[in-house]
């Protein structure tokens, strides 16, 4: 379709611009289209892959401070500490959601969830503010899978919603998450790995799964 082609930001490395083909602009788009973030926000970003790191970057650019980190790999990790994020935890501890509430007091205003499990949107749901936190989720568990949350939390005023690639609009919507990222001098590339050969590409896929790689790069010589 005619709306899927977009035009390269001329200072954009066309390297780099294969990051914008979708996890990019669902998690970039995620935190600006869908979610009223304040200055003073606290933000969980459960899951830290291509969609998470997405999400983190623009939350970062934006300025916000107050965002955990959370998932399963160290390596992931140190890699957002690096970036700024001032609080990261390991998913496996023994209670992670005490974990969240002794950094956030109240619980998370917003909760970006992209770990891919029916479980880890529970999870997400039960990390938010019990009166008006909100959980935005990006997974999409195999069909048949269901989320169980409590009736009550609904009512109390929590909400929940799915993302449909982050509501992105790409004419509109990348050159802005460009020009956020650039403003906020973020480094793109640091998502990039070493390019894979066509041939080896079922490499890359493990290498994907194992975690050992962020954004695996095939080239179609």
């Amino acid at each position: 379709s005619e709306n899927r082609l977009i035009v390269k930001p001329i200072n954009l490395s066309f390297e780099e611009s294969i990051l914008f083909g979708c996890a990019l602009p669902t998690g970039g788009g995620m935190v600006l289209n869908e979610l009223d973030l304040k200055e003073k926000s606290k933000i969980a970003v459960l899951g830290l892959g291509g969609i998470g790191l997405s999400a983190t970057a623009v939350l970062l650019s934006l300025g916000l401070k107050d965002i955990v980190a959370i998932d399963i790999s160290d390596e992931k990790l140190e890699l957002v500490k690096s970036w700024g994020v001032e609080h990261i935890i390991n998913a496996n501890v023994e209670d992670l959601a005490k974990s969240v509430f002794n950094i956030f007091n109240e619980g998370c205003d917003f909760c970006v969830e992209s770990a891919g499990k029916t479980s880890t949107i529970e999870l997400g749901f039960s990390l938010i503010n019990q009166s008006s936190g909100k959980l935005l989720f990006a997974s999409h568990p195999p069909e048949g899978d269901f989320i169980s949350l409590s009736p009550h939390e609904l009512i109390s005023g929590k909400t929940i919603s799915g993302s449909w690639g982050g509501a992105i609009k790409p004419d509109r919507d990348i050159p802005i998450l460009c020009k956020h990222l650039m403003k906020a001098n973020f480094p793109l590339n640091e998502l990039l790995t070493q390019p894979y050969p066509l041939n080896n590409i079922n490499d890359a896929l493990r290498d994907l799964g194992t975690g050992n790689v962020q954004r695996p790069l095939i080239c179609m010589e």
